[in-house]
């Protein structure tokens, strides 16, 4: 690992913090792309039975009313109503119930429900599809789970970071040392340049005093 990072850093620097550009890494490590479509499999079974049985006790209600409910909306449920969007697959819906007041609150919840859980299946499918190119980009075989593939990233990344960290280590250290020998070298020259002035003065000094006797 220390040869990719010597090569890197002498060729292109900015690699060396790649890992800036994927901060996401670890929280997807911990998520399994399966468990979520099971969850949301699971959701939808359950919504199912929640719109059977709300249809039902709202087809009671409807029969005792003579037909229809025609309840009295609340300011709040008007105000939620009439601001409920949803948007699947780049497709805005919007609530058909938003001018209707002919189904009850648990009908009107499990129809909010519903455009959640489209949502949702909306978002895994595109989660899915991305996960398989990825795979693919990297060559892995497609059965590879989530938490291998990401995990085996994750171990990378904190072995680069250990090697990146040594790496740095020891080129502070060469710097230091290069910074010393640069040192030494400008005492050593410093010295000499002195030690020849001291020579220079001392032989003018010889050839004075040698005049001055004769």
């Amino acid at each position: 690992m220390l040869y990719v990072i010597k090569v890197i850093n002498q060729n292109e620097k900015e690699l060396l913090f790649f890992k800036e550009d994927i901060p996401s890494v670890a929280d997807a490590e911990r998520i399994l792309v399966d468990a979520i479509s099971g969850d949301l499999k699971q959701l939808r079974e359950e919504l199912e039975n929640v719109k059977a049985t709300a249809l039902k006790d709202g087809d009671i209600k409807r029969e005792k009313a003579g037909g229809k409910l025609q309840r009295k909306l609340t300011l709040e449920e008007l105000s939620e109503h009439r601001s409920y969007t949803r948007t699947v697959q780049g497709v805005t819906h919007y609530n058909r119930m938003d001018s209707e007041n002919d189904f009850t609150a648990m009908e009107r919840f499990a129809k909010a429900a519903e455009y959640e859980i489209e949502e949702a299946s909306s978002l895994e499918r595109k989660m899915k599809e991305t996960y398989a190119n990825i795979l693919k980009y990297f060559g892995e075989d497609e059965s590879l789970s989530s938490t291998d593939f990401f995990g085996t990233i994750t171990k990378f990344l904190a072995a680069f970071d250990a090697a990146l960290d040594q790496f740095n280590k020891m080129e502070e250290v060469r710097v230091r040392f290069h910074t010393i020998g640069l040192l030494h070298l400008l005492m050593a020259i410093l010295l000499s340049a002195i030690l020849d002035q001291g020579r220079e003065e001392a032989c003018g000094t010889n050839g004075k005093r040698e005049k001055e006797s004769l």
